[in-house]
């Protein structure tokens, strides 16, 4: 199978409208929890510095 004919099936199951944060000492000020088995994907804030 061709690399396009694979490319030609995917298809976009969930989106998330991400808000960009500056990075701090290459890290944000979230986390990005997705579900696999519900298909839900959140946002957590992280109060504590890495």
């Amino acid at each position: 199978m061709e690399i396009d004919a694979i490319k030609s099936k995917h298809e976009t199951l969930k989106a998330w409208p991400y808000n960009w944060t500056t990075l701090e000492r290459g890290y944000t000020d979230k986390v990005l929890h997705i579900n696999l088995s519900d298909n839900q994907i959140t946002e957590k804030k992280l109060y504590h510095r890495l």
